[in-house]
């Protein structure tokens, strides 16, 4: 580890402007999506359109960290083709159900891309 040192995983002063948001724009049955990942200096910050419902975190009763593509697939692998994920992590998420991811497995997820100084965002 070099001499960033890893912080929180979200940005929480910036939750009720995604909340606010998500009123105006989003479906209201669901939850914001906020950002997660290195908020300190993330050496890539990637930012995707087009959040998706299918992310079990805007489910109001998920009581874990919101952040983008928890209980999808498809974004975790690329970025395990980017060597940005490990296979073991990657080899978790990819064999488990989108039901059937867990606040421990979305945190460890999120704190393995804070290590690497990414953060990951949604508009």
């Amino acid at each position: 580890m070099n001499a960033k040192s890893i912080n929180k995983l979200q940005l929480d002063n910036l939750f009720p402007e995604f909340d606010q948001l998500q009123k105006i724009y989003g479906d209201p049955g669901l939850n914001a999506i906020y950002g997660a990942g290195c908020t300190l200096e993330p050496n890539l910050m990637m930012i995707f359109m087009n959040p998706t419902g299918r992310n079990i975190a805007s489910n109001p009763n998920w009581a874990g960290l919101r952040a983008p593509w928890l209980g999808t697939k498809n974004i975790w692998k690329i970025l395990h083709k980017l060597d940005l994920i490990d296979d073991t992590l990657f080899n978790r998420i990819d064999r488990i159900e989108s039901e059937c991811w867990t606040e421990v497995l979305s945190e460890e997820l999120y704190n393995t891309l804070a290590q690497k100084y990414i953060y990951i965002l949604q508009i």
